[in-house]
C-alpha cells in the first residue's frame, strides 16, 4: 500500500522488490513453524519512528527451538 516506502515510491521503484519481500515470507514463515516466541511481560506498545512502527529496544523475548 502507500503506506510501505521500504523500496521506493518513484517512477522507477526498486526491481528486486517482489524478491525481497517474498524472502522476508519465507523468514517469518520458518522462524513461525520452528520455535517458539513469546514476550516475557505484556506485549510491549511501538513506537513511531518516522513511517515506521517499532518495537521499544528494551523489549525481553524469549525464543527456543521447537522440539522435533
Amino acid at each position: 500500500d502507500d503506506h510501505f516506502f521500504g523500496f521506493g515510491t518513484s517512477k522507477n521503484p526498486c526491481p528486486g522488490r517482489f524478491l525481497a519481500v517474498h524472502e522476508i515470507k519465507l523468514i517469518l514463515a520458518y522462524l513461525l513453524t520452528k520455535y517458539d516466541i513469546e514476550y516475557t511481560k505484556a506485549r510491549p506498545q511501538p513506537t513511531s519512528l518516522l513511517a515506521l512502527k517499532l518495537p521499544k529496544m528494551d523489549t525481553v523475548m524469549r525464543v527456543r527451538r521447537r522440539s522435533p
